[in-house]
């Protein structure tokens, strides 16, 4: 006897590989979605990351740029209050033949800005960062040629020039200060290069007077001059000041006297003695009321040139004044022992 054979249905089976077969599609599908994105947020972080870095770059060069004019401005205001002449590296050398850095550009005699067509209008210095110290120029006129540096150093060298206009206004002085990333650059224009970054700082500054308030007479004491039989000369020849010649506290005495006044005035009449209100003062209210600052004060000034007076000190006086160009601020440390013949003062 025979079985008959099986029959079997394929419609099912073919149906369940099918659904199978388009799910796997669907996953791949969603797998590749899933890595775009991913993709996408990984460029797009990359692409954030190199901005903030690109910024940060730019903002550290500007502040070094920044703090290098900074720099240059408190260097620069340093070196007007330094009396002495400086070099081609911009230290103070009483050999140099160069001036002081502010007598390239206010007249020693009145303070007022040199002629508009000297070339030390034009002048300038700068100073370039290597290693641990500053490397400064100091031309007699002109841009100066900054040094380039350590090229195999890894600390930065940033760079500033500076430059000095006198105004119109006497006393006034323009100060620019122009920082760079480095020497080779704007802050050496003879280079032909550009900083990758630069800052540029102006400030006016004033010339401080020796004097707050100048005294009418040419020779004021507090209290009494006794000039015994010297030969003492007093003269005041300005009729603005009233012509004042001497002004004391206490009594004049001399035998030697030789009083000039403004003309047309009487010499025994340009001396005020015995002036109370003048006498009342200690010494450093007598100093604060005509210099505008204490003692202490004022003998700490960098533009002060202090002289010592244990023995007579009228040849070191005399040196002082015709050395100290425009700045003329002296100190006596001790009595003022001097011997003539000798003219001081304008």
């Amino acid at each position: 006897m025979q079985t008959a054979p099986s029959i079997r249905t394929l419609g099912p089976a073919v149906s369940r590989r099918g659904r199978s077969g388009q799910r796997g599609a669907v996953s791949l599908a969603i797998s590749l979605l899933l890595l775009l994105a991913m993709l996408m947020t990984a460029a797009s972080a990359h692409r954030s990351l190199l901005h903030e870095q690109r910024a940060s770059a730019n903002q550290y060069r500007a502040t070094q740029a920044h703090e290098a004019a900074e720099a240059g401005l408190e260097w620069a205001i340093a070196r007007l209050n330094q009396p002495q002449p400086l070099n081609e590296r911009c230290e103070a050398d009483a050999t140099a033949a160069q001036n002081p850095l502010r007598d390239r550009l206010l007249s020693p005699a009145d303070g007022r800005p040199v002629a508009a067509d000297s070339p030390a209008l034009s002048a300038q210095a700068g100073c370039v960062r290597s290693g641990d110290r500053w490397a400064c120029i100091c031309p007699a006129s002109g841009s100066p040629n900054l040094p380039p540096g350590n090229p195999d150093a890894d600390l930065p060298q940033p760079a500033f020039r500076v430059q000095l206009e006198g105004l119109a206004r006497p006393g006034l002085l323009r100060l620019t200060a122009t920082g760079c990333t480095s020497a080779a650059s704007s802050c050496s224009p003879s280079s032909g290069a550009r900083a990758s970054a630069q800052t540029q700082l102006q400030v006016l500054l004033g010339l401080m007077p020796g004097l707050s308030v100048a005294p009418q007479a040419a020779l004021t004491v507090r209290g009494s001059i006794d000039a015994g039989p010297a030969a003492l000369g007093v003269h005041n020849p300005d009729a603005a000041s009233g012509g004042l010649t001497v002004h004391a506290g206490g009594s004049l005495i001399g035998t030697g006297l030789r009083l000039s006044t403004a003309a047309g005035g009487a010499a025994q009449a340009s001396a005020v003695t015995h002036d109370d209100t003048l006498a009342a003062l200690d010494a450093d209210r007598l100093f604060a009321a005509f210099f505008g600052l204490d003692r202490g004060t004022w003998r700490r000034h960098p533009g002060v040139q202090a002289i010592a007076c244990n023995s007579a000190c009228g040849t070191a006086l005399a040196h002082a004044i015709d050395s100290a160009g425009s700045n003329r601020l002296i100190a006596i440390d001790g009595d003022a022992r001097i011997d003539g013949p000798l003219t001081l003062g304008s």
